[in-house]
This record gives structure tokens, C-alpha cells and sequence, in this order.
């Protein structure tokens, strides 16, 4: 090697070990910069900085100085987990779990959170999935059950949803929006409480803050939400009658609103209580007299319950309405049968006869006619089901009898 290789070589090495001296020299000057930033302006800067071992560096030489500082170590604890560097970051919050106070809750968290993502490492043929799983919601159950900072709140119940925890995360949110003192905050959490104890499967638990949250809320468009989703919400819960008692309660704010009483009456059909469902109905009725949905639903009810008379004036106001519906004048036909009122009833099937012209309109009209001595109605539908079928003997009879009863009724006139 001759003599200027050795000199170029030494120059490159005493260049690298300028550049060493001056990163070196930087570092230290913004170590001693950070002692001197405030512990929110620490935390920010290593939140929008960029992981690199650079700045694990200057945060372990920071806690060299200061070792008490909980804040400085959650944050070195950050950095490895954000660089992997799992194994240093579990005893970095090791040390923190043995303190006291909140900074032991959120190393807890952070432990917790590393230990979930070994759990999705697992495949799911692996025999430990099962008990790793039992251990991080036992973990997770145990730390939603201690004084929890307002702060992480929103940390422990994204862990409990990802656990599979809806419960927890109900309570949770039902614990913070007690601590809430804003007003649309307060009810957007409780909402999120009974949602997720629905989740649970646990209606009843939803249902009662829907009911407590009616309570709290002076606004009257809010009451009435909260009023109806404590309805539903007792319903699927298969709790007819604390739905129908809280109906009454908030009757008395919303005498006419059709959407509750909806609800009720459904309650009360499916709590076998068609009596109720009835006087509900009409209440229910009076609001909309001439909707042709709600007449058809209260004349149902009204049968339900054997008040035919009643079925019966519904359906003739139905007809009012729509003259030419032929489902209703067929019910009408029914129900006037079984309210033992044949006269009305052969009107009405004759009516369909001539209008719908089946074969079943026809033999129910014929046979009332037949009944009533109805002669012309006789000879009518025996014509016309002549036109559809060869009559039977004795339609043939029926038809020669009522000839000549008409014609003898003409003779005496």
C-alpha cells in the first residue's frame, strides 16, 4: 500500500468520527433541550416523530436523568412497542405496573394491547387460543372494574369490543356518561350503553336506561325516541307488561302519538291481551277515522275479541271509503253471517258475484237467496252459474221453484 492510500484512508476515518462528534454533540444538545420542555410538549414531539432507535436513545438517556418520570417511560414503552421491540417495552411497563396510580392503569393497557396482538399471531388450531383469550378478557374485566381516568375510557372499551367484552363496554360507557356534564355527550354514551347491552344479550338492562334516559331529557322530541326504543327494546326482551306500564307513563306526555300506540298494541297482542290491544286500537283509530290500514287492523281486533257488531260497522265505514274494494265487501259478507244478519250478507255476495264473478260469491249468494226466498237473487246466480257449469238436479229445481214463485208473485200483482 503506497503512502497516499494510507493518508486517504485515515482522512475518510477522521471524517467519519467528525461526523460521530457532531451527531453526538447534537444529540446532547437536544437531550438537554427536552429536560427543558414541558411534559405535554415532550409527549407531543415523540407522537408525530417518527419511531427510530434514535429516539428510544434519547428517551432511555432521559430516564437515565430522571428515572421517576412515569410519562417519559409510557412513552419509551411506545417506542418499542412501535419498533416491535416487544419484549423491552413489556419491562419498561412492568416497572410501571408495580407503581401506583393512573400511569399503572395505562402500562396495563399497553401490556394488554401487546398481548392481543401476540393472541391474532395464534392460529386458530392452536391449543392456547382458547386459554389466551379467557386471560386477556379476565384482564380486561379486572381493569374496567378499577377507578379508570376519564382519559382512557375510549381505550379500555376499544379493547373490550375487540375482546369480545359488548358488556364491559356497556358499563363503561354508562359509568361515563354519569361523569358527563354535557348534555348532548351525556345521551349519545347512554345510547351507546344500551346498544352494546343489547349486544350482550342483555335487553332488559338497555330497556332500562332507554326509560332512564326519557327521564333525564327535557326535550320533548328526545323523550319521545327514547320513550319508543324503552317500548321495542322491552318487547324483543319479552317483557310485555313493564312495556305496557311504561307506555301509560308516557301516554300521559304524548296522548296522540300514533307511533306509541302502534307499539302498544303490538305489545299487547303478543303479551295475548287482545282485549287491551282493542280499547288501544281505538284510541289508535280516532286518530286517522277514514285510514283504510287502521280501520282493517282495529275490525281484526274487534273480531279477535267477538264483538261482531262492532267488526261489522268498521267494515261498512271501510266500504264508505272504498266502494269497490272487493276484499272488503267479502268481509263484510262474512262478518254480517256471523253477526246472524243473512239479509245484509246476501247483498254483499251478490255484490261480488256481479262484480268478481267467481264461483264462490255465487253459490254463497245463491244459498242465502235460497234461504230468504230471495227469488229473483235465485234465478239470477243460477244463470249465471249456468254459464260456468251444467246446473245439478237440484239446482235445476231451484231454479223451476223460484220461476214460479216470481211468477206467481207477478200474477198476484
Amino acid at each position: 500500500m503506497t503512502l497516499l492510500d494510507q493518508s486517504q484512508i485515515k482522512g475518510v476515518f477522521d471524517l467519519s468520527n467528525y461526523r460521530k462528534l457532531i451527531l453526538f454533540g447534537a444529540g446532547l444538545i437536544l437531550i438537554f433541550a427536552l429536560m427543558f420542555h414541558k411534559e405535554d410538549q415532550l409527549k407531543e414531539l415523540f407522537q408525530l416523530a417518527k419511531p427510530d432507535h434514535i429516539s428510544v436513545l434519547y428517551l432511555r438517556l432521559l430516564l437515565n436523568i430522571t428515572p421517576e418520570d412515569e410519562n417519559l417511560r409510557i412513552e419509551l414503552a411506545n417506542q418499542y412497542v412501535n419498533l416491535g421491540q416487544y419484549d423491552n417495552a413489556r419491562d419498561e411497563l412492568n416497572y410501571l405496573i408495580l407503581q401506583n396510580g393512573h400511569t399503572a392503569i395505562h402500562a396495563r393497557l399497553l401490556l394488554l394491547e401487546i398481548d392481543l396482538s401476540d393472541y391474532f399471531l395464534l392460529s386458530n388450531h392452536d391449543i392456547n387460543r382458547k386459554t389466551a383469550l379467557e386471560r386477556l378478557q379476565a384482564d380486561i374485566t379486572e381493569i374496567s372494574r378499577i377507578s379508570i381516568p376519564v382519559a382512557l375510557f375510549p381505550k379500555i372499551i376499544k379493547l373490550s369490543l375487540e375482546l369480545n367484552q359488548p358488556s364491559i363496554a356497556a358499563d363503561l360507557y354508562y359509568q361515563w356518561a354519569g361523569i358527563d356534564n354535557e348534555v348532548n355527550g351525556k345521551f349519545e354514551k347512554l345510547k351507546e350503553a344500551a346498544h352494546w347491552y343489547i349486544a350482550a344479550g342483555l335487553p332488559d338492562k338497555a330497556a332500562g336506561i332507554y326509560h332512564e334516559s326519557y327521564e333525564l331529557t327535557e326535550d320533548p322530541a328526545l323523550a319521545r325516541q327514547f320513550a319508543l326504543l324503552t317500548l321495542q327494546t322491552l318487547q324483543s326482551a319479552g317483557d310485555s307488561k313493564l312495556a305496557i306500564g311504561y307506555f301509560h307513563t308516557y301516554q300521559q306526555r304524548f296522548p296522540e302519538d300514533a307511533e306509541l300506540l302502534d307499539e302498544a298494541i303490538g305489545i299487547s297482542l303478543r303479551n295475548n291481551a287482545p282485549e287491551q290491544a282493542y280499547q288501544l286500537g281505538s284510541i289508535r283509530l280516532a286518530l286517522e277515522p277514514d285510514n283504510p290500514d287502521q280501520i282493517r287492523k282495529q275490525y281484526d281486533r274487534a273480531l279477535a275479541i267477538g264483538k261482531t257488531q262492532q267488526a261489522l260497522v268498521l267494515t261498512q265505514h271501510l266500504i264508505e271509503i272504498l266502494p269497490h274494494d272487493e276484499s272488503s265487501h267479502e268481509r263484510l259478507a262474512q262478518i254480517a253471517e256471523w253477526s246472524q244478519q243473512p239479509k245484509l250478507a246476501v247483498m254483499e255476495w251478490l255484490w261480488l258475484a256481479r262484480n268478481r264473478k267467481d264461483t264462490t260469491a255465487i253459490l254463497n249468494a245463491l244459498r242465502l237467496a235460497i234461504q230468504l226466498n230471495r227469488h229473483n237473487i235465485t234465478v239470477e246466480m243460477l244463470e249465471q252459474l249456468s254459464g260456468v257449469r251444467e246446473l245439478s238436479k237440484e239446482e235445476m229445481n231451484n231454479l223451476l221453484y223460484a220461476y214460479d214463485n216470481m211468477h206467481n208473485l207477478s200474477s198476484k200483482r
